[in-house]
């Protein structure tokens, strides 16, 4: 198992301990967004931490905060992947001149 595996499935993990917890917890919450690395670990916490906050009738404005700030990233990265792809398609596209 090469070390890109490890990182993903020990992430994927901790995301399950925290989604099948009663509790909230921060430091674990904290462990995981620094250890997130693909945008399908993105969407996976993300949707973790809305059935948190539903669980708790929406009733924590600290976690609806981190909320916000990982669906702004989750927003900053999907828009970062369109310019790449927009500036990968732009670069490509002129090359065909034979007119």
């Amino acid at each position: 198992m090469d070390a890109a595996e490890v990182q993903e499935q020990l992430t994927e993990q901790l995301m399950q301990r925290l989604d099948e917890s009663k509790y909230l917890h921060i430091p674990l919450m904290n462990q995981i967004e620094g250890r997130i690395r693909t945008k399908q670990q993105l969407e996976s916490y993300t949707t973790v931490l809305v059935h948190k906050l539903e669980a708790r009738n929406f009733q924590d404005e600290w976690l609806l905060g981190r909320i916000d700030r990982i669906v702004d990233l989750h927003q900053r990265l999907e828009r970062h992947e369109a310019a790449i792809a927009s500036a990968e398609n732009g670069a490509g596209g002129d090359s065909n001149t034979d007119e």
